[in-house]
């Protein structure tokens, strides 16, 4: 049961490193990126369609989602693997008596 606590465990800390910042990340630019109109404040060279802005901006924003579910399905994945290993912890110290 150690093995699976571990696996758990580790998949979480990838998921998160590998999932969820870059999913913040992804949130953050698109939402940026959808608003369109606000780039040249920022510095940006914004000569193109502003349309074209708010597409990749709500694109951006569903894969960003995305990245962070997936690493709340890591983490809740976790959380059942203890949750089970503490259960089979307390029926194992169970004695059954012999029978008559």
């Amino acid at each position: 049961m150690e093995d699976k606590k571990r696996v758990g465990m580790i998949a979480t800390i990838a998921a998160v490193l590998l999932c969820g910042c870059p999913g913040l990340c992804g949130l953050v630019w698109g939402a940026v990126m959808a608003q369109g109109y606000g780039l040249q404040e920022y510095g940006f060279d914004v000569t193109g369609d502003p349309e074209a802005f708010t597409a990749f901006g709500i694109g951006a924003i569903c894969v960003g989602v995305i990245g962070i579910l997936i690493t709340i399905g890591a983490g809740v994945y976790w959380l059942m693997q203890v949750r089970k290993a503490k259960e089979s912890e307390a029926l194992e110290d169970v004695e059954i008596p012999k029978a008559i």
